[in-house]
């Protein structure tokens, strides 16, 4: 996910949904997964 941490008061929602991405993901999340680490580790090394 690219966080150290996450603050929310629906935790069971969010536990559902990691599951879900992780467990059964679409092609479409895959890709938008992929997209988030490329950024990531660009925004790491432009500092």
């Amino acid at each position: 996910m690219g966080v150290n941490a996450i603050i929310t008061d629906q935790l069971g929602e969010l536990k559902t949904e990691i599951k879900q991405n992780t467990d059964h993901p679409s092609y479409a999340n895959l890709i938008l997964a992929q997209i988030s680490e490329l950024n990531s580790s660009e925004d790491s090394n432009a500092v």
